[in-house]
Parts: structure tokens; sequence; C-alpha cells
């Protein structure tokens, strides 16, 4: 539990509750640890600003094991009101056990901003994300009075790569 945080990038909490469950560590063997380790993060924040935008309240949540897990998230300023979740887990290549080279794989089952920017997920999206990439796969949103369906997102290492179509945005 902290109040007044100020870290490093620009972000900071007027208030932040964390609470946490992490089982340990059971194997000499990362991979193992992966899929056995349970945990449950609730995070409750207020005044969470950061260089994107200031938001009046944030929660998140995961609960699960690394390898496969629920994520939630939900946030409100002025002109937003966020709720997401999504569904995966992490990854490693088949001969590392450097974390940094994890990938995130699962989908984000839903999405919505009920602000005033308008948008709805209306099919579930799949999503994997690594250190220099991220890719999502074909989905469709409701944005204002239109819609958009995207075949596929990609960001490769700086380079975006995307395709799909929009009406009555």
């Amino acid at each position: 539990r902290g109040e007044g945080l100020k870290l490093p990038g620009g972000i900071a909490f007027g208030t932040l509750d964390v609470h946490a469950r992490v089982a340990p560590g059971n194997t000499a063997d990362i991979r193992d640890d992966l899929a056995a380790r349970e945990m449950q993060i609730d995070v409750a924040a207020t005044k969470f600003v950061m260089p994107a935008g200031a938001f009046g309240t944030l929660r998140a949540g995961v609960a699960g094991t690394l390898a496969q897990h629920a994520l939630t998230l939900a946030m409100k300023s002025e002109d937003l009101d966020l709720s997401a979740s999504a569904r995966g887990g992490l990854d490693l290549a088949r001969k590392s056990a450097d974390m940094a080279a994890a990938t995130w794989n699962g989908t984000l089952e839903t999405l919505e901003n009920r602000g005033v920017f308008a948008v709805q997920l209306t099919a579930p999206a799949t999503v994997q994300l690594a250190r220099a990439r991220v890719r999502i796969g074909a989905t469709r949103l409701a944005v204002a009075d239109g819609n958009m369906r995207l075949a596929e997102f990609a960001w490769d290492d700086g380079r975006i790569t995307t395709s799909g179509s929009y009406t009555g945005v």
C-alpha cells in the first residue's frame, strides 16, 4: 500500500494497493514453474498518471498460473470508462530459459469504452506480445456509429503492418 508514489518515466499514483499471492517455485526447470506456480494479483489505484494520460481510478487483476491465466482491467478518467478482459499465458522459446525471450499468447475477450470515445470489441481477438513484437489477429469493433473489421495488426521491431476495413467511423 502506498500514497503519493512517483516512479521513473512520469508514472505516479495518488494511492496504490497491491495484493499478491504467488506460490513458490518448486522445480529447477523454469518451464515447469510457469505451469505450476499459482498466482493471484489485484491492483487498485487512484490518481494514476502516466505519459499517455491521467486516470481517476485503475483496477487490474491476474489469476491462474504464468502459463495460463485470466486478466482484467478497468480504468476511468474524464473521457474514458474502459474495461477489458483477456486469457492467455507466457511461453518460452524451446531452448531458452531467459524470461526476456518470453512471449505472451492469448485472447482479448472483452474491450469496451463507455466514455466519450465509444468502442466495443464485438469478436474476440488473438494476441501475441513479445519484446519487440505485437500481433493482433482478426476481430471486429463497434466504433462510435460505425464498425471496424481488423484482419491483422502487426508491429515488428518498429514496423507496422495492418489490414482491414471500416464503415461509418
